[in-house]
């Protein structure tokens, strides 16, 4: 992300992060090692898959190339070793949420073209202070409770150039020591609250649907002689207290050693550069109107199930005519793109200070140009990378192999600790496939092995997808850890160090929540 660079210091680090001849050897070294150890006996493609995992992990753990360069490698060794035909890896490299991605970054360079983002910052520091502390916990919770109606990424992306603005305002004030941790603490806040909140509700993260359809098919949830169906609402009750607390609790741990108190003047040139502000131009005016049309879009685009009854759902409606919308042939991406579209074909004075066309008149909302320059390409090759491995962990039996390693490794534990190991298992692979991949891969797997330990489906898979969406020590994990590290102001040790520690709380705050506070709360979950 090219545009949220202030600097070339951190381009230079990761060059030479990169320049390790060590690092690019201990790829295809763990790979060998691999398929010469075959562990646990597992032969052909589940070990081929399993091999080609290790090495794209150590480059992406050691920064062996860069991270998009990386993410290639999938291109090459999925054909290679026969696991699927190469045209096939390619589709998966631009999947739908790939597109919704992209929507997403150039809603969000709209945004920042039209400086809507240094309004929202400067209301931000005015609403919370100067404390750096507050700062980093008000950024958490507002990413949570943003994302729990909205995409992770969308959420990220928008709140993304307000911490940049609000760390640069007050890194001057706070020196060269806390400066870098205080601005490394609020990307991570905006990222790891973003993913809290995608908890919260079904359309918060494309896990819980995952979930939603993987119950019904299953088990035949809501139909006679089934279990209870898990409705919008009952989730929301739940999980969204979950996501709230998780997202303080992340809050918490991401602003540990920072000042409790900010610059004393932070506030007196906060009144003075908020009083400095252009009334709001009309670029301004749309791009608000058109984001908020957007989020409107994706939370009413699928019906909303409140106590067995089915409201809205624009999607699933049919037009005057012909044309009939069946359900699936629009998506979260198709609703990003139309809204992207808007935004070249709606027209506008350009805004004070901004370069007016050679001819006069009228500037589009954005300028293709400038956006191709700004756009992070490599991130959506990360995430394609990270469909092309999940894809191959389902198709080569990988995933049910360790699937029945699971289930053979907890036959007779206590289901608490069950459930406990789950978090902790979807969480490691969640690290290294997109969370919603993980979701698609694993749930079926679980579905299987519920039965076999005894413990109720619901119980198991809920678990599960809470646990699959909290990958937060590598940047494939999930869409906001993704979008954070494309500002080059983070190394993914920095990531390690702090996703760690939130990884092992979660799982522990997960499997109590679902096993004492959930079943409370009105879900149907059978213990």
């Amino acid at each position: 992300m090219r545009h949220l660079n202030n600097g070339p210091e951190d381009t230079d680090l990761h060059a030479a992060r990169r320049s390790r001849p060590w690092a690019v050897a201990a790829g295809p070294l763990a790979c060998t090692l691999l398929l010469a150890w075959q562990p646990g006996g597992i032969t052909g493609p589940p070990l081929y898959t399993l091999a080609i995992t290790a090495w794209v992990a150590t480059w992406w753990v050691l920064e062996a190339l860069p991270i998009a360069a990386t993410s290639l490698l999938p291109l090459v060794l999925l054909p290679a070793f026969g696991l699927k035909p190469a045209g096939e890896v390619a589709r998966l490299y631009m999947e739908d949420l790939l597109i919704l991605l992209l929507g997403g970054f150039l809603l969000a360079l709209a945004i920042e073209r039209w400086g809507l983002h240094r309004r929202l910052a400067l209301g931000v520091l005015a609403l919370l202070g100067g404390a750096p502390r507050r700062l980093v916990i008000g950024f958490t919770l507002s990413a949570a409770l943003i994302s729990m109606w909205i995409s992770n990424s969308g959420t990220t992306l928008v709140l993304l150039p307000i911490a940049l603005a609000v760390g640069r305002r007050l890194g001057a004030e706070l020196g060269e020591e806390v400066r870098p941790r205080f601005e490394r603490s609020l990307l991570l806040a905006i990222a790891y609250g973003a993913t809290a909140g995608g908890l919260g509700t079904y359309v918060g993260t494309p896990p819980n649907l995952v979930f939603r359809e993987r119950y019904l098919r299953d088990f035949h949830a809501g139909e006679p002689g089934g279990p209870p169906e898990v409705t919008f609402l009952q989730w929301m009750v739940a999980f969204a207290p979950l996501a709230l607390l998780l997202a303080l609790l992340y809050g918490a741990v991401l602003a540990h050693r920072l000042p409790r108190v900010g610059a004393s003047a932070t506030r007196a040139v906060v009144r003075a550069e908020r009083a400095a502000l252009p009334p709001w131009c009309s670029g301004e005016w749309w791009v608000a109107l058109l984001f908020t049309a957007a989020a409107l879009l994706w939370i009413t685009r699928e019906p909303i199930e409140v106590d067995g009854r089915d409201w809205f759902g624009w999607a699933q409606q049919s037009l005057p005519g012909s044309i009939r919308w069946v359900k699936g042939t629009i998506s979260d991406g198709t609703v990003a793109m139309l809204l992207t579209l808007l935004c070249f074909v709606v027209r506008v004075r350009p805004a004070p200070g901004m370069a007016a066309p050679s001819h006069g008149g009228r500037v589009p909302l954005l300028d293709w140009h400038e956006a191709e320059q700004k756009l992070p390409w490599g991130i959506l090759l990360l995430f394609g990378g990270g469909f092309a491995l999940g894809d191959a962990f389902k198709t080569s039996g990988l995933s049910e192999i360790l699937g029945q390693a699971l289930a053979r490794s907890l036959d007779g534990t206590p289901h608490i600790l069950v459930l406990l190991a789950t978090c902790l298992f979807v969480t490691a692979v969640s690290e290294f496939m997109n969370n919603t991949a993980c979701a698609q891969v694993l749930l079926p797997i679980l579905s299987a092995v519920a039965p076999r330990l005894g413990i109720a489906p619901a119980l198991l898979l809920v678990t599960a997808t809470l646990a699959a969406s909290c990958g937060f020590m590598m940047p494939a994990g999930t869409a906001p850890n993704a979008i954070v590290f494309a500002t080059r102001r983070l190394r993914i040790g920095d990531m390690v160090r702090v996703g760690l520690v939130l990884d092992l709380l979660s799982a522990v705050v997960i499997t109590a929540w679902v096993w004492w506070v959930a079943p409370h709360l009105g879900l149907p979950l059978a213990n």
